[in-house]
């Protein structure tokens, strides 16, 4: 099995400073790695970019603003609540997909639930004789090897 790959579409350079600023939004403590720790501008970042590519825009933004990271969050936190807000989703987002991070907090992640059928839901699907052409063809399957 391979692992999941996503396209490469911020610098190392970029990261390095977008990784700086994360860390003002998520320092990490009482249990919690910081954003950094956790490599969260890396893969899962990744991952959030393949999922939102509108967010790629902000970012590229963010990074390439003057001043120091601190400088970088307190500016657009009253200047561009928007792009502080698409910022923080993005790093965020990253960083809640870190398994570490889900394990620390308790939380397993998402996961299949069985959704058994209600007890007359098969009378919805045989109503109006919509499976009657299956039932009559018959079964059609290949024996496994």
């Amino acid at each position: 099995m391979t692992p999941e790959t996503f396209p490469v579409l911020l610098g190392e350079s970029q990261r390095t400073r977008l990784t700086d600023i994360a860390d003002l939004l998520i320092p990490g403590g009482e249990g919690l790695p910081s954003a950094s720790e956790v490599n969260t501008l890396g893969q899962p970042l990744d991952r959030v970019l393949a999922a939102d590519p509108g967010l790629l825009t902000t970012l590229v933004e963010v990074e390439a603003r003057p001043g120091s990271p601190d400088e970088v969050v307190s500016h657009l936190r009253l200047h561009d609540p928007e792009a502080y807000e698409r910022l923080v989703f993005a790093v965020s987002s990253a960083y809640f997909m870190v398994p570490r991070v889900r394990k620390a907090l308790g939380y397993p992640g998402s996961a299949p639930r069985r959704s058994p059928a209600a007890d007359d839901e098969s009378d919805f699907y045989l109503e109006g004789d919509v499976l009657q052409p299956v039932i009559s063809r018959g079964a059609i399957y290949r024996a496994a090897p």
